[in-house]
């Protein structure tokens, strides 16, 4: 059931986000019946706080953090708890955190590596690092090209998202123009964060 509403989720279907939390917390909470033989799935781990964070059920996450991810195989252990910590400041606007955290740690799974990589350039937007941004949005679409690990939808998600990162630092679309962009296009990681950047947004030529 979980496996369905996530892959809904990742159709858009942003409606059913309450319908998974509450199967997140039923599954951990009630008999641990989504912790098999000790382990929890560092999928199903980073899904719960992620989904936790979207409905700002912030201390809900913190808790599930620190109660859970002793349950992680121990060689996916710290980079999977450095992701959803990562998560959980980011929403609790602990921008400058966020990118301590996540410097501090070496990732090596290439979705942890991009994940965390979309982290550090949302939080260096929020904190208007816009001179940085430019160059760290190129290099992370060049990254993104030249890695034969990436499945074709997450490698056009993570290339799309640098690319409207850029328009948002270059202010040369119009409002309405940067919102068509955003709303078309099919793969596209932060697509929330994205429209509300969109909502602040302010062309240069206005």
């Amino acid at each position: 059931m979980i496996n369905y509403i996530v892959g809904e989720l990742n159709k858009g279907k942003h409606d059913l986000i309450p319908d998974i939390f509450e199967l997140y917390k039923f599954g951990f909470e009630n008999d641990k019946i989504l912790i098999h033989n000790g382990i929890v799935d560092s999928v199903n781990f980073r899904s719960a706080v992620n989904v936790a964070c979207h409905l700002e059920e912030l201390t809900w996450a913190e808790n599930f953090i620190a109660n859970y991810q002793s349950y992680l195989e121990p060689k996916v252990r710290l980079e999977n708890t450095a992701i959803a910590n990562s998560m959980l400041l980011f929403e609790q606007g602990k921008f400058e955190q966020v990118i301590q955290n996540i410097d501090k740690h070496k990732f090596v799974e290439i979705h942890s590596i991009i994940m965390t990589r979309v982290y550090d350039l949302k939080s260096r937007y929020e904190l208007k690092e816009i001179e940085e941004l430019d160059t760290k949005s190129e290099s992370f679409i060049r990254f993104v090209n030249r890695s034969k690990k990436l499945g074709e939808k997450n490698k056009s998600a993570a290339i799309q998202f640098g690319r409207i990162l850029i328009h948002l630092v270059h202010r040369k679309l119009s409002k309405d123009k940067l919102m068509h962009e955003i709303q078309n296009t099919v793969h596209l990681y932060s697509k929330d964060w994205l429209v509300k950047k969109q909502k602040e947004y302010k062309p240069i030529n206005t």
